[in-house]
């Protein structure tokens, strides 16, 4: 067996915690994945996984092999890609990991006019929260991934970040519609509609709090940005999102965006994401500089 293979046996084994569980994903029995990652180790005179742990825990050596396979694989989807490109084709695929609420019309309107560019390329858009996407960009599942949110995380490089501010979403007849920004001390007078905590924005909405020493009454909370937009439209309280989520509702006047008058919610940011050291096929370096285009256009920073 090639030790690419072997290479990936320990890969999946790595990624998915067993190498049970790596067997399931590649098909092979579970001693192939054991008697093949002992005779890599045997090859390379060195031990690669930690055998006292029933969850597979590598090496420092194993890390490093993890990652040159990554690499190798990276490499070897760039080349087939560039390849593709240079025959003219424009054909491949992206693979790209961001929020559902960042799928608005605008952004509808900018893929349509990019498939139209490249019609033989195969774009797949993979939703989650800021967590998820960062893994999966990190992973190479994904070529690259758009956050509401900057990361520290140093395997990470931000390839475009721009201003999104959170304010506070309210219906145009409720009394914060005709100001010019509110306090955080008088959004808890009001009922809120927040995402949970798993999502970033109600991190963000909680570092504020606790900044400013003051507790805001969540009436409801929803992993739908759909229904925190509608608790505002309808006049039951105030929710806090950025604008580029509610682009139609703001736009029609359906609701409104008030500021808020807080140093951590003014300084949230819209983000471009990709692995660090992670050189990108030419169709999917393609798709980011038509996303980084339309970013800049939508926020006016062009």
């Amino acid at each position: 067996m090639s030790r690419r293979n072997q290479l990936r046996y320990l890969y999946e084994s790595s990624r998915l915690g067993t190498m049970r569980a790596a067997s399931e994903k590649l098909e092979v029995e579970p001693s192939t994945i054991s008697r093949q990652i002992a005779r890599l180790e045997d090859t390379l005179g060195i031990e690669l996984i930690e055998r006292s742990r029933r969850k597979i825990q590598l090496t420092e050596a194993g890390r490093l092999s993890v990652d040159y396979f990554r690499e190798i694989r990276t490499a070897e989807e760039t080349y087939l890609s560039n390849i593709e490109d240079l025959k003219s084709v424009k054909s491949g695929q992206v693979v790209v990991s961001l929020g559902d609420a960042m799928i608005n019309e605008s952004f509808q309107a900018m893929l349509d006019h990019f498939l139209d560019e490249n019609p033989n390329l195969k774009v797949t858009f993979r939703v989650g929260g800021a967590s998820q996407i960062i893994s999966s960009v990190l992973e190479d599942e994904s070529h690259f991934g758009a956050i509401f949110h900057v990361t520290t995380e140093p395997r990470i490089s931000i390839r475009l970040s721009l201003p999104q501010p959170l304010q506070a979403i309210v219906s145009p007849a409720h009394s914060f519609a005709q100001r010019k920004s509110v306090t955080l001390d008088d959004l808890s007078q009001e009922p809120l509609a927040l995402p949970p905590e798993s999502f970033q924005l109600r991190r963000i909405v909680q570092q504020a709090e606790r900044e400013q020493e003051v507790f805001l009454d969540c009436a409801l909370e929803s992993e739908s940005f759909a229904l925190l937009a509608w608790f505002a439209r309808s006049g039951h309280g105030v929710t806090i999102l950025n604008d580029a989520l509610l682009e139609n509702e703001l736009r029609s006047g359906k609701l409104i965006a008030v500021p808020i008058e807080s140093s951590v919610l003014g300084s949230s940011r819209i983000s471009l994401i990709s692995r660090a050291g992670r050189k990108l096929p030419l169709v999917a370096q393609r798709l980011l500089i038509h996303m980084e285009r339309y970013f800049k256009q939508s926020f006016d920073l062009d």
